[in-house]
């Protein structure tokens, strides 16, 4: 049977999309509950230098920077989680994974470790038409692994 489009498809696809039904933000090993929304980036800038008189081109390699923002619901606590920094300002622990057993990725398991978090913004939202309160944060980061 032809496919209505004319387009056929392999449904079967080696790999899978990750999906943030088993995302899970961690802080010291504790789950954050209620997420909404989360937001890695990591990044560095790059540089370019040209010399007078010559088709040579020279790249500087900056040092790398990140941040993480994220919103969720409140629930028994606001802010719950976000308080956990060490005397000298940084949060130990904090990771993204993907959890579960029912997940169809083949990342399961795999985690995304931050080192040197530092929250930088905390902030909570609300609106009339919707009944719920969320909290949002934002913290600095200077190293991403992935495990």
């Amino acid at each position: 049977m032809i496919e209505f489009f004319g387009h056929e498809r392999d449904t079967k696809p080696s790999g899978q999309i990750l999906t943030a039904d088993y995302a899970a933000l961690l802080i010291n090993n504790s789950q954050m509950s209620l997420i909404q929304t989360c937001s890695l980036t990591y990044q560095r800038t790059v540089s370019q230098h040209f010399e007078a008189g010559s088709p040579n081109v020279y790249f500087t390699m900056g040092r790398p920077t990140g941040s993480l923002q994220g919103s969720r619901f409140v629930g028994s606590e606001v802010f719950a989680g976000l308080q956990n920094a060490d005397t000298c300002g940084e949060l130990a622990g904090v990771s993204l994974a993907l959890q579960g057993d029912g997940a169809c990725s083949a990342a399961v398991g795999q985690v995304v470790g931050l080192e040197g978090v530092y929250l930088t913004a905390v902030g909570l939202q609300f609106g009339v038409g919707a009944l719920e309160v969320m909290d949002n944060f934002a913290m600095l980061v200077a190293t991403v692994r992935v495990t």
